[in-house]
């Protein structure tokens, strides 16, 4: 394969691994704004289908992983190898409180805000290297 086709494919990857993160993380936060009290007051048409719930989750799990286990995934496993990760320890609570079927709190948001982030970033690495052709 190409260089090109092989930027062209990680893109691809990453993008839509993106966007369906963002779309969980969303979703994660309002199941948990709907634990805080007076929410359900101020917003009452706020909900939260349990099954799409539920998928959001397993997909969070899905990308966090292989970041948190990357001997037992395999080194195809992991999205992204970059410094600018969180730490794994906080990942690691994030999976921990997911298949505990806990609440995220807010401190876990921060930290998969700061992973959108970098995830944001590397795609757009991707990108001018496609746009360049280098």
């Amino acid at each position: 394969m190409s260089e090109i086709g092989y930027l062209s494919n990680q893109y691809e990857r990453l993008a839509q691994t993106n966007q369906v993160l963002n779309e969980a993380v969303l979703l994660l936060k309002k199941s948990w704004l709907l634990t805080q009290p007076g929410t359900r007051r101020k917003y009452p048409n706020l909900s939260v289908n349990a099954e799409e719930l539920n998928r959001a989750q397993a997909y969070i799990l899905e990308v966090l992983k292989p970041m948190v286990y990357p001997a037992e995934c395999g080194p195809t496993g992991r999205l992204i190898e970059s410094k600018q990760l969180p730490p794994s320890a906080e990942l690691k609570d994030i999976v921990t409180t997911i298949e505990q079927n806990g609440i995220l709190q807010e401190k876990y948001f921060s930290t998969l805000n700061r992973l959108l982030d970098v995830l944001d970033g590397e795609r757009s690495v991707l990108f001018r290297k496609l746009r360049t052709g280098k």
